[in-house]
């Protein structure tokens, strides 16, 4: 949701990249990194994000995982669950 999202907000004059990291950390947590290469607008401004931020929260609340949003150079939303156990046969 959140790479269609900043595609659909893409500005078609500027040129830039959609940036997705994931990693498994040795404490068995997932790190999912997306990077949509736009400084965007304060998260508590109203109307910060589309429709799809919310939904988004949602999920990430029903696997247990946590959300964060950044403002560097770029707008970075980072979602940090557990990630299932690997089963040997």
């Amino acid at each position: 949701l959140l790479v269609a999202d900043a595609i659909v907000h893409a500005r078609p004059e500027c040129s830039g990249e959609i940036k997705v990291d994931f990693n498994i950390r040795s404490d068995g947590m997932g790190d999912l990194t997306i990077n949509d290469g736009r400084i965007g607008p304060h998260p508590t401004e109203p109307q910060a994000y589309s429709e799809a931020l919310p939904l988004v929260q949602q999920l990430v609340e029903e696997i247990g995982a946590s959300l964060s949003v950044r403002h560097d150079a770029a707008t970075i939303f980072e979602i940090t669950f557990p990630v299932a156990p690997t089963v040997t046969v």
